[in-house]
């Protein structure tokens, strides 16, 4: 969870996954923010995963930084630490609101959303 200046508080999740292409895996984090209440539009962040015992670390500071910056990813921060891996940062953007309000299907937008993530790999 995140909490703000003034407060409000987010949530935040990360999830780690395997892209796996002409036999060739990588491995790689989701970062998504909860801002449906539409106060900051924040795309979903591509982190090159990282060691699993340095995660915790990088994971606390990008969400202080995230909170610092007002719901703005930390570009600065994430060129540092995914220079290290030799892997850069992504974002993949949601779906746009009028394709959400189209249909009352969230599979919908869901796949839409997975198809932003899948071209960025």
């Amino acid at each position: 969870m995140l909490t703000q200046g003034d407060r409000s508080i987010r949530c935040i999740q990360s999830v780690k996954l395997s892209y796996s292409h002409n036999r060739n895996v990588k491995e790689y984090i989701l970062l998504e923010v909860d801002v449906s209440d539409g106060i900051s539009p924040l795309s979903t962040l591509i982190l090159p995963a990282f060691e699993s015992a340095d995660w915790p670390i990088i994971y606390k500071k990008i969400r202080e930084e995230l909170v610092r910056n007002s719901l703005s990813w930390p570009t600065e921060h994430l060129n540092y630490i995914c220079k290290k891996t030799y892997r850069s940062h992504l974002s993949a953007q949601h779906p746009r609101a009028n394709e959400m309000e189209a249909t009352c299907d969230d599979t919908i937008a869901v796949a839409s959303w997975a198809r932003n993530i899948l071209r960025r790999l």
